[in-house]
């Protein structure tokens, strides 16, 4: 039991291995369990929703299968008044009529009415431009003195340039008498047909008044099991029709792809989110919706949810039990190892070898004397050799100097002085004497960027006036930052001197030399560019090979295999310089020093 409650503490409470594996474990089946359970929640969610909607499609379709058929009925009786030869004459022509004529046409009127049976019309008015009215019920229920032809919705359907169906909108029905309580005031949806004569002059108009009680009471039927409700809008997207007056002329937005066709979407709705089910009626201008509350939908997945919540409790009761017993199983003989290699140097470099149950285990036990005797190996024999060397090596890179440009900077020199230029024999003189302090100072291995660039300035002095100007250079440095930061002595020289002698072949003409210093990520980039003779695609392939795969040999210049040398002795293998050209074009080297270069 002792040994448990320890195995246990070292799992949990310190950081091994042991607790690595058991924290990814568990962490691996936890997400695992979670994502299966979230994704088996959605996906099932998915479905049910999936299952109203298409319910609810079915539903829709069936409103308005039946909103339809009435509407169809509405539309047979607004023709079948529209067609009627008495009712054409009365429009045409009621005030010359004789009293016999109108008596007789107005009985026609009436018998066709007497036919109408729609039960979603709650009347139909026929109004003259020339100041007739009739209803279906003979004009007993309107007021005489009315001016219905001073009415907004009877000039929408007097001005349309089209014949057919005109939607009016919603208005309220203020012409009924005072005492038919039913319609007076109340609000009514009316569509129309304009009439016109032989010459297309619209001379009056037949409105239908939907019965809007009636209309609700179909949608009522026909409403979701879900909840909810059904309305119709209008083309403007203002409610026409709901059970909830209040909302009536209040504007319900499609937007973007949801106005053509029939389709569904998601919105909110006075707070909540809705579903949102609209299908197109046989009136183009009119949409009919169904906004279903998605706290209903969600309130029937709820028991699926909460079992699978408790499954997914007892998965990870399952799984951190089961991760917890694998764990102090594997850490028994990890610590049993630990024992072993603690009493390593203490009491012998030799391991006693037992059984650790698992083959890599046994391995590490098996090999730890070998490991111990190759670290012996290499701070004895390797590592201290390879010190010693680096630095001898160091030594006699930096303590190599060019005699040839010693020979030719006396020379200019004695030119200078010759043709009496006091003034430039002078700064060629202390540009040689910084050249040669600077050289020949082995105190210090590392030097600041600044005091590199000065000994480059004396140096591209000396042949600039060497060659007469046809030696260009120019610095590009656009933080100065870096001129105190750290590089190895000696870098910047050799390279530029490469340029003189293999780029331009000790011949400049119209030469230039860009040196650039940048801080990057990793470092400081440095670039040094000459517009000279470049090189062919094989004779870089050889130039690179040489540079990377030489070894340090001493020689008469410090050129570009030494510089990379250098670089590799200070910073290692992955360091060293790069080289880029193009025959007649351009040859660049570059030099990234790494971040412990800095300041």
């Amino acid at each position: 039991m002792l040994n448990v409650s320890k195995a246990l503490k070292l799992t949990l409470f310190k950081r091994s291995i042991v607790r690595t594996m058991l924290v990814s474990f568990l962490a691996a089946n936890i997400l695992l369990i979670s994502s299966l359970g979230y994704l088996t929640f959605r996906d099932t969610t998915d479905m049910f929703t999936d299952e109203v909607i298409h319910s609810s499609k079915k539903v829709m379709e069936q409103a308005t299968v039946g909103l339809n058929f009435n509407l169809e009925e509405i539309k047979r009786s607004l023709v079948l008044m529209g067609t009627n030869a008495s009712v054409i004459a009365l429009l045409n022509s009621f005030h010359w009529m004789s009293s016999g004529e109108k008596i007789n046409h107005e009985r026609i009127v009436t018998d066709a009415a007497r036919s109408i049976s729609s039960s979603l019309i709650g009347d139909i008015l026929i109004i003259g431009a020339n100041g007739y009215i009739m209803n279906l019920d003979g004009r007993r229920t309107l007021k005489w003195d009315y001016e219905y032809r001073e009415q907004p919705w009877f000039h929408k359907a007097m001005d349309s340039p089209q014949s057919g169906f005109i939607t009016l909108g919603l208005h309220k029905q203020d012409y009924y008498l005072d005492d038919y309580t039913s319609k007076f005031n109340q609000q009514t949806l009316s569509v129309a047909i304009p009439m016109f004569n032989r010459e297309q002059k619209a001379i009056g108009s037949i409105v239908c008044n939907i019965d809007l009680e009636h209309l609700n009471r179909l949608f009522d039927l026909s409403a979701s099991e879900y909840g909810g409700s059904i309305f119709l809008i209008d083309r403007d997207e203002q409610i026409i029709v709901h059970k909830n007056k209040s909302l009536i002329g209040s504007r319900f937005a499609l937007t973007g792809g949801q106005r053509e066709g029939a389709d569904k979407f998601i919105t909110r709705i006075d707070g909540q989110d809705h579903l949102v089910i609209y299908h197109p009626t046989a009136i183009g201008d009119w949409k009919l919706v169904s906004a279903v509350p998605m706290s209903e939908i969600r309130e029937h997945t709820k028991p699926l949810g909460q079992n699978l919540l408790n499954i997914l409790y007892l998965g990870l009761a399952l799984n951190i039990c089961l991760g917890v017993a694998i764990t102090i199983r594997i850490s028994r003989p990890v610590m049993k190892l630990l024992r072993t290699l603690d009493k390593t140097g203490n009491e012998s470099l030799l391991i006693r070898q037992y059984d650790y149950r698992y083959t890599e285990l046994n391995q590490i036990g098996s090999k730890f004397e070998d490991l111990m005797g190759r670290i012996k190996m290499l701070i004895d024999q390797n590592y201290i050799s390879q010190i010693t060397l680096k630095e001898t090596e160091f030594k006699a890179l930096q303590s190599q100097i060019n005699p040839h440009f010693l020979f030719n900077t006396l020379q200019l020199l004695q030119t200078e002085i010759v043709y009496g230029n006091n003034e430039q024999s002078n700064r060629i003189i202390v540009s040689l004497s910084n050249l040669l302090r600077y050289s020949m100072n082995h105190a210090d291995e590392m030097v600041t960027i600044r005091q590199e660039m000065n000994n480059v300035k004396d140096y591209l002095f000396i042949l600039h006036q060497k060659f007469g100007g046809n030696l260009t250079v120019r610095y590009d440095i656009p933080d100065e930052r870096v001129y105190e930061y750290k590089t190895l002595k000696l870098l910047l020289q050799p390279i530029v001197e490469n340029c003189i002698k293999h780029g331009f072949q000790e011949a400049p003409y119209e030469s230039e030399i860009c040196i650039r210093i940048t801080p990057v990520k990793r470092g400081v980039l440095i670039t040094i560019r000459d517009n000279g003779v470049g090189m062919e695609k094989a004779e870089l392939k050889r130039l690179r090979r040489r540079i990377h795969e030489s070894s340090f040999q001493s020689g008469g210049q410090i050129g570009l295999d030494n510089v990379n040398h250098r670089i590799r002795l200070k910073y290692g293998e992955g360091c060293g310089i790069r080289i880029r050209s193009q025959k007649g074009a351009y040859t660049s080297v570059y030099m990234l020093l790494p971040e412990s270069v800095g300041q």
